[in-house]
């Protein structure tokens, strides 16, 4: 483990923890204001981190929007949403979830898992409801950049034409959300 101290580097020894409010040139002995690969668990020991493991194929220069998994019972699939397209990992390598519906733009895509679906939200497009094989719009869903499931209702905000208002749905029904069923959070105050 090395450590920045006036420009010059050297190893460390004796460890005790990570102090990110100081000035790297004023840590005490055996404190660190960055650490990377490395796991925290005891005082006084640090544990080197394996790092990360590849699965399937590297996306390439394309970037990845967005990655989350879904679980239903004893079925757990990897999803992500890359080049504007929903994938699913299976069988060694990404490959197209059921149709597929693209989204419009390459922005990030915010997941949210919701009665036994995963929802993908950018913003733009209508909202996507994914299981382990299909992947189809909502259309009743909000379109908003991001959805939180709380206490069985879908909280969705981040709607371009209203940014100020949060969305909920009816009760264990992540789809549907009556005419009033929102709140305007400081109104014309210019966000």
């Amino acid at each position: 483990f090395t450590k920045m101290f006036n420009l010059k580097e050297y190893q460390q020894t004796k460890f005790y923890g990570m102090n990110n409010t100081t000035a790297p040139n004023s840590l005490k002995g055996f404190e660190a204001v960055d650490i990377a690969n490395f796991l925290i668990r005891y005082q006084g020991k640090l544990i080197r981190r394996n790092g990360q493991t590849e699965i399937g194929t590297d996306a390439g220069t394309t970037g990845v929007n967005g990655i989350t998994h879904y679980i239903n019972g004893s079925t757990n699939v990897s999803i992500k949403a890359i080049d504007k397209t929903i994938k699913k990992y299976s069988a060694g390598s990404w490959s197209n979830l059921g149709a597929a519906p693209t989204f419009s733009s390459t922005g990030v895509i915010n997941f949210c898992a919701a009665d036994y679906f995963v929802y993908a939200f950018n913003g733009v497009d209508d909202p996507k409801k994914i299981t382990d094989t299909t992947s189809a719009d909502v259309t009743t869903i909000p379109k908003g950049s991001w959805a939180v499931w709380y206490r069985n209702y879908m909280i969705v905000g981040g709607v371009t034409a209203y940014p100020n208002r949060i969305y909920i749905s009816d009760l264990g029904d992540p789809e549907t959300y009556g005419a009033s069923s929102y709140i305007d959070i400081e109104p014309g105050d210019g966000d």
